[in-house]
């Protein structure tokens, strides 16, 4: 009889971040995929290249971050209520690999583009996410923040 595999118990993390460098991406195009009703196509997202503060294994490295709006999160989306048994696992991912260190959240529309103008005048420094590891590499954003000039990340990390 083959030995069963212990399941490990998932890792909680959290990242600190300085933030530099966001970009608006936007495209409007027509709808190719037959199978959506919509004729046409919209795709938007904030980028943001980030330098990890912390934690030590990830110190130094810079991530592409993709904010994306959900229309689903917006007030009053007929998806915003969710029956109990299906909570939401993540509002984005992490990604921390040898060669590869990615974040992806989606965020509700209005403070997706309140953050992009805000990271544009500079008034968004540093950035931080609460994570979930179900496996090594790939985590779960349980929640992010998003910090002005008067908090300092370095102290807040000790």
């Amino acid at each position: 009889m083959a030995k069963r595999s212990k399941l490990s118990k998932p890792v909680f993390d959290e990242f600190v971040f300085w933030v530099t460098r966001p970009s608006v991406y936007y495209n409007f195009s027509l709808q190719h995929d037959r199978r959506i009703g919509d004729p046409f196509e919209e795709r938007q997202s904030l980028r943001v290249l980030v330098e990890c503060i912390y934690p030590d294994r990830c110190k130094g490295r810079v991530a592409d971050a993709a904010i994306m709006p959900d229309p689903d999160m917006s007030e009053g989306s007929k998806f915003r209520i969710r029956p109990p048994e299906e909570p939401p696992k993540a509002i984005g991912s992490i990604i921390v690999g040898k060669d590869r260190f990615e974040i992806s959240v989606f965020l509700p529309p209005d403070a997706c583009w309140g953050l992009a103008a805000a990271m544009a005048n500079g008034t968004i420094t540093s950035m931080s996410a609460g994570s979930h590891w179900p496996r090594p590499g790939h985590g779960y954003i349980n929640s992010i923040s998003f910090h002005g000039p008067e908090f300092d990340p370095v102290a807040y990390v000790g």
